[in-house]
């Protein structure tokens, strides 16, 4: 995955000194010769400052433009929204994201939030980011791979900023009240031995339905399963 981008394009001491110079025309764009991607702006004979090829094809960048303090902030702004975009979609690749974890990591690095925004509602018309297609993916994976239960995937949800009315449906979605049945019974068996170590059988009933909270199951699935999950498990 690339590196996270700057939250400034150059350093200041660097940005002031081509700030100095301007305004100054172009006298040679180069591409560069390790990276073809990029080209190397000359002004004066003098190496100026770098870009990737479609910034400066985008704003128009040829021999004899005026960079004047205006267009050198565009040039800034471009290059700086390509870096984040770029960074963002290397995040993506990985694993899918909520919209609200890659707005916190973007907003941790310092990145001029506007910026952010307006690539983030790029991603999401696309479909590439998708809050309701990741807390789905989410309670899937939770309740198929570590058995939470219905309200644990919606608390870990919420943390992760999805809204309720999405975190309800997904949990719906890939929940059903029959799977949690199962579940319920599946977990307490796989114990069984470690619940049997409690000879009393109201403490025992206690430590299976603490444990069944803790995995976040509703207490009436808890409740309403309960009963034949000990009558199986004493046999």
């Amino acid at each position: 995955m690339k590196r996270k981008p700057k939250a400034q394009l150059f350093d200041d001491d660097d940005r002031q000194e081509i700030l100095d110079l301007l305004p100054v025309a172009v006298s040679e764009i180069r591409v560069q010769i390790r990276d073809a991607t990029r080209v190397s702006v000359f002004a004066n004979d003098d190496f100026l400052l770098g870009l990737p090829v479609h910034v400066c094809n985008r704003l128009g960048l040829v021999k004899g433009c005026i960079i004047d303090t205006h267009l050198f902030r565009q040039i800034e702004g471009e290059v700086q929204r390509d870096a984040i975009r770029s960074w963002l979609l290397g995040l993506l690749a990985k694993k899918p994201y909520a919209r609200s974890q890659l707005v916190r990591k973007c907003r941790e690095a310092g990145y001029d939030m506007q910026v952010t925004d307006t690539i983030l509602d790029d991603f999401a018309s696309r479909k590439w980011i998708d809050d309701e297609a990741f807390a789905s993916s989410f309670a899937r994976d939770k309740a198929t791979f570590q058995r939470w239960g219905p309200a644990k995937i919606r608390q870990q949800l919420r943390l992760l900023g999805i809204p309720d009315r999405v975190a309800d449906d997904a949990v719906k979605q890939n929940l059903s009240a029959e799977d949690q049945r199962v579940v319920i019974r599946n977990l307490v068996m796989k114990r069984k031995l470690h619940f049997l170590r409690e000879e009393n059988p109201q403490k025992r009933k206690k430590k299976i339905v603490d444990y069944l909270l803790r995995k976040g199951y509703d207490a009436d699935n808890i409740f309403g399963s309960i009963d034949a999950v000990i009558r199986e498990l004493n046999t």
